[in-house]
């Protein structure tokens, strides 16, 4: 069974934005062992106690594809929180809490641009739930991660918060916190705890921060709680895809240089226009692209459906796309 987790190598800009080096998203990520930068004011065990009863691990397949990750009761007649990259693609999904086996559960909604699921199962009696934290996480708070790394239950970690409203390209901007407490495969969905016992955020992946070194990332409270009305009615928001990607390493943020395809997915809306290998893209709809960081963000604020001119650099000449944006397998 494979782990789903996202691990993100960056930078963090002036802007905050967080500048992906590599993206390695969804499956089998290596995992990061970060050390804690403080010691907590509260004991991490008495923490785990009260939250891993509202914590599940979270088993989902697609095909032959098995997948899984963390979620955590927000009401106490069935509502859970997790990742959408964790149950996104999944046909059939189960949640396992310490108190009873396993629970088949119904994906309500999700929002990928948000990185958030809502899932509701049946249970026999009302569920010990998490609450979102009144306020928002601050810098230095000391913060607890309770997960089921590689689908093992009740581990707890702890940390400080690093950062917070900083970004992620092609996701909504400002509405993640960085911390320093490890997060491991399995985690993603997890809850972000403060001494409180309180939810201030939910894990989405893991980074390497060139200022803060490694670090977990989540999406803050004030997200959560500004999504969840329309997810537990059921909306479904897809990202917007190209279907290109980029030069690897230290090169796919090389400044000024526009947006490098190496390669064109087949059947994707970049095939369909025409892109090719070796073009540069260096207009989005009227934002001028010189990074790739650039155009993920400038993808990020579009839907699937839209139509879109695209600026591209082909050998000396300059060339306009127009492309239909797809939905991001």
């Amino acid at each position: 069974m494979m782990d789903v987790f996202a691990m993100i190598r960056n930078r963090v800009s002036r802007s905050g934005l967080l500048a992906p080096m590599v993206l390695l998203l969804a499956v089998g990520a290596a995992a990061v062992s970060p050390q804690a930068t403080a010691a907590p004011a509260v004991d991490s065990q008495a923490i785990l106690q009260q939250a891993a009863p509202a914590v599940a691990v979270v088993r989902g397949s697609s095909g032959p594809r098995q997948v899984t990750g963390t979620a955590f009761v927000i009401d106490p007649q069935g509502w859970l929180l997790t990742a959408a990259h964790v149950v996104r693609h999944a046909q059939q999904v189960q949640v396992a809490l310490p108190s009873m086996g396993p629970l088949d559960a119904q994906v309500v909604g999700y929002d990928a641009t948000r990185d958030l699921a809502v899932l509701r199962v049946t249970a026999s009696s009302p569920l010990p739930i998490l609450s979102l934290a009144d306020g928002a996480a601050r810098v230095g708070e000391t913060v607890f991660v309770v997960g089921a790394p590689r689908g093992q239950p009740g581990v707890v970690t702890t940390g400080e918060v690093v950062a917070t409203g900083t970004s992620l390209p092609g996701l909504v901007r400002d509405i993640f916190i960085q911390f320093s407490a490890v997060v491991r495969p399995g985690e993603s969905g997890g809850p972000v705890l403060n001494s409180r016992g309180q939810v201030v955020g939910l894990v989405v992946a893991a980074s390497i921060d060139g200022a803060n070194g490694r670090a977990g990332l989540a999406v803050s409270q004030d997200a959560i709680r500004g999504a969840l009305p329309q997810l537990r009615q059921g909306a479904k928001v897809e990202r917007a895809w190209i279907g290109i990607a980029g030069p690897q390493g230290r090169s796919a943020t090389a400044p000024d240089q526009g947006a490098a395809i190496r390669q064109v997915i087949p059947d994707s809306p970049a095939a369909a226009a025409g892109l090719r290998p070796g073009d540069t893209v260096v207009d989005f709809a009227g934002t001028a692209i010189h990074t790739w960081e650039e155009l993920l963000s400038a993808v990020g604020q579009h839907q699937p459906g839209q139509s879109v001119r695209l600026g591209v650099r082909r050998d000396a000449n300059r060339v306009e796309v127009t492309l239909t944006l797809g939905v991001r397998p």
